[in-house]
């Protein structure tokens, strides 16, 4: 690629970038989600260009995102994390081998959690943020996440003596076993994502449809990571997607709910998400095929 065309193209991913972020201050609840965003355009340009060219970018979205983006926790995610992530990926990737690769992701991301808690207890009372949710905090959280992992073993286990039968294409049992379980634990995901609706709902209609359109466009990759396995383990098309659906249908009864309870407690809906969240690390922390 010419120098003239590299310098197009980081000149509109790092627009697009920053549209992203100044989003955060239009969907206040996008504060993870735009952030991710922003970081993906990176990728392309690690891939088209260099990730020379890739760093260059990443320093002026950091630059310009502290400037003009509204939530300044969204910038400081974009700079701390999700920024300079897929250029330290490639790199790791092409440099280190398996095991030492893993080793200085999980080291990365820890240290980035590190550094955000710390710039939360300079900026955030901790003891606040806990007491969001409700009084049993920090063990009911833990308790929920370990809940969620138990589950999700117990769900495994099942899938695996149902689908692990010997076949003539092992690989493609192995897919279709991945994307069961990947159904499972997105159904169970999907149930606290619509108590947030029905709940958003019943406080306002803005927040309501805020938080229903972030869900949705969430709601997307995780469909297709979904499919994906599913498809290439040989499953037909009419019944990838009906088990798509049917993962989907839990975040409708989970709306129903919310709406209903409205003022539901900050325990339920602490041990909800935390539960949420320890099947969802489960799932990307199982032995697979995909690279993080």
């Amino acid at each position: 690629m010419k120098k003239s065309s590299k310098i197009s193209l980081c000149g509109m991913m790092c627009a697009l970038s920053v549209v992203f972020m100044f989003l955060t201050g239009v969907f206040p609840y996008a504060t993870y989600a735009l952030p991710a965003l922003a970081g993906l355009t990176l990728i392309v340009l690690v891939v088209e260009t260099s990730k020379k060219w890739a760093f260059i970018a990443y320093l002026a979205i950091s630059l310009i995102s502290l400037l003009v983006a509204p939530d300044r926790m969204a910038a400081l995610l974009f700079i701390l994390f999700f920024g300079y992530y897929p250029i330290v990926k490639s790199v790791l990737e092409t440099k280190c081998k398996r095991v030492p690769e893993w080793i200085w992701k999980l080291v990365l991301f820890n240290a980035a959690v590190v550094v955000t808690y710390c710039l939360m207890e300079l900026f955030v009372s901790m003891e606040d943020f806990w007491a969001m949710f409700g009084k049993y905090g920090v063990i009911g959280v833990i308790l929920g996440i370990l809940l969620g992992i138990i589950i999700m073993i117990g769900c495994d286990v099942v899938v695996q003596r149902k689908f692990n039968r010997k076949t003539k294409n092992q690989q493609k049992s192995q897919l279709l076993k991945t994307g069961m379980v990947v159904s499972i634990g997105l159904a169970l995901h999907n149930f606290p994502e619509g108590l947030a609706i029905g709940s958003g709902f019943g406080a306002s209609l803005t927040l309501g449809y805020s938080l229903a359109i972030a869900i949705c466009l969430h709601d997307i990759p995780e469909g297709i990571s979904m499919a994906v396995p599913m498809k290439n383990g040989g499953m037909p098309a009419a019944k990838v997607i009906f088990y798509v659906i049917l993962s989907g249908i839990t975040t409708g009864i989970g709306a129903f709910f919310g709406a209903i309870v409205g003022g539901i407690s900050k325990e339920i809906i602490a041990l909800c998400l935390s539960f949420a969240a320890g099947a969802m690390l489960y799932i990307v922390s199982r032995r697979t095929n995909t690279r993080i």
